[in-house]
């Protein structure tokens, strides 16, 4: 059965988080956060790492020398939880009824016989195949959530970060015949992260690379993905 696509892009920001802290203006503070993929070949980027390299270093070499993967900014107040979607919705099967042959069939011969196995080669040509009758919903691409919470002077901010990017690879077939069925094969990366950064600069979340066996394509399994964030106020 063929999947079904709604493409759709969703920033939402949930407004009955906890009161974020006054700015010097006496107004609420506002965050932006930049949320940045960068890739590189996997030797290069263990010869990066191996000299421990501040997060500011390791960001302006990706930006530089790095394949720019991603990026997305959200703005929201202190103490919010805000999120990010740019995703395609892949609705696809879970149950299927059986194939089967109607319960009753009727084959009239009259005095030639030699159409018996030709009819009895038809019978598929009025069976009913696999059906499905339950389906499921998997969104495709990037998801960002962050909980940002800035710190009594303005200079720096407790975050949680939970990053996930999902894509489809291809099918798995089960069964045979009138009974074959399919199901989707998806590939997840995901980081997870709760750290402290100073506003303005750069932060190494971490890696998130695509899986070692990885079916999306040809040399994406022989990069490093790192996972990048800037938080800045918003003037």
């Amino acid at each position: 059965m063929r999947s079904i696509y709604i493409i759709t892009l969703l920033t939402t920001a949930i407004l009955f988080a906890p009161r974020g802290m006054a700015d010097n203006t006496g107004g609420p503070a506002n965050l932006s956060i930049r949320f940045e993929l960068f890739s590189m070949p996997t030797l290069e980027a263990a010869k990066m790492m191996r000299v421990s390299p501040s997060d500011i270093d390791t960001y302006n070499h990706l930006a530089t020398e790095g394949r720019q993967e991603a990026v997305t900014v959200i703005t929201g107040r202190s103490g919010a939880k805000i999120s990010s979607e740019s995703v395609s919705e892949h609705i696809y099967p879970t149950e299927y009824i059986p194939a089967k042959l109607p319960d009753t069939i009727c084959i009239h011969h009259g005095k030639d016989q030699d159409g018996k196995k030709d009819d009895l080669k038809n019978l598929a040509e009025i069976a009913t195949p696999a059906t499905a009758r339950a389906f499921e919903t998997r969104s495709l691409g990037l998801i960002l959530q962050v909980e940002a919470t800035l710190g009594s002077k303005w200079k720096w901010c407790d975050m949680r970060v939970r990053a996930e990017m999902v894509s489809h690879v291809g099918e798995i077939k089960y069964g045979n015949g009138l009974g074959t069925t399919t199901l989707p094969k998806f590939e997840t990366q995901r980081i997870s992260n709760a750290s402290t950064c100073e506003i303005g600069k750069p932060r190494l979340l971490g890696t998130m690379s695509k899986p070692p066996f990885s079916e999306k394509g040809e040399g994406l399994q022989d990069r490093v993905w790192f996972a990048m964030m800037t938080v800045t106020l918003v003037k």
